[in-house]
């Protein structure tokens, strides 16, 4: 089960980094490593917590699907 969920949280942090990239880069948002450096607006904390909501959301689809392989 461990090796699932590294797995799924792996696919999903990257998805959440594609995603915030395209924020970043297309639509001019501020980007969550703004967080890290302290001052950051609120729409950098809601892109740093997608990766989070990413990592749960993996959690969440491996101990509900534990005969599903990566």
């Amino acid at each position: 089960m461990i090796v699932r969920l590294f797995g799924w949280t792996v696919l999903a942090v990257l998805a959440v980094f594609l995603i915030n990239n395209y924020l970043n880069y297309w639509q001019d948002l501020p980007g969550a490593a703004l967080v890290l450096h302290g001052g950051a607006p609120l729409l950098s904390w809601v892109q740093f917590a997608l990766y989070g909501a990413g990592a749960a959301l993996a959690a969440f689809y491996v101990s509900t699907h534990r005969d599903m392989t990566l």
